[in-house]
């Protein structure tokens, strides 16, 4: 994690152009976490992510982002999961809202780096901090009602690619991959997919 983040300072400190560009973009995002015990868990959202580049150059750019996104987990109906405790299979039902907050700095290359870069495929890569809660959380195990849920904070890392989309160059698809790992009392660890419309 420190040589990735010493990387991603390196990168930053080496651009020497002082273009600056704002870039935003809207999609949806999945998020499997471990929260709910003996579970993954799904967690369906939509994001919007804005992006700041405080350094560019014609092939690639540094930014600052916040990928906002906002979703709920499950949909209340009965799911089957295993239980490592007692070796069987048990029905629960969970439910909740989520809202994970990450502040990301990211080196951008080819496509979607900067506004200006006709390159067909390009890709991200950096790391930050996230801040994560999820409200009302209500699982059922073992004939019990339980509430699980609250705020979480730690480090994250993300990356992923960008596809032009053949037209104005800033228009692009984006693939985004994340992981997060909670350094508070919840020790939540979460990975994230996305697909994201840049515009």
């Amino acid at each position: 994690m420190r040589k990735l983040i010493l990387f991603v300072a390196a990168c930053i400190i080496s651009v020497n152009a002082f273009s600056q560009s704002f870039h935003h973009g809207i999609g949806v995002s999945i998020f499997f976490d471990n929260m709910t015990p003996d579970k993954i868990t799904a967690i369906s959202a939509i994001t919007y992510s804005p992006r700041y580049n405080f350094r560019e150059t014609e092939k690639m750019s540094a930014s600052l982002g916040i990928p906002l996104s906002i979703g709920f987990v499950g949909d209340g109906n009965n799911t089957v999961y295993y239980d490592e405790v007692t070796g069987e299979e048990t029905s629960g039902s969970i439910k909740g809202f989520a809202v994970n907050l990450p502040l990301v700095v990211n080196l951008n290359v080819g496509a979607g780096s900067t506004k200006g870069n006709k390159h067909n495929i390009g890709g991200f890569i950096g790391a930050g901090y996230t801040w994560h809660y999820v409200s009302s959380r209500d699982y059922t195990k073992d004939g019990n009602d339980k509430t699980i849920g609250g705020s979480s904070f730690g480090p994250t890392i993300n990356g992923g690619f960008r596809f032009n989309l053949g037209g104005d160059p800033v228009d692009n698809i984006e693939l985004r991959f994340s992981y997060y790992k909670g350094s508070n009392r919840t020790r939540l660890e979460m990975f994230g997919i996305g697909a994201i419309f840049n515009f």
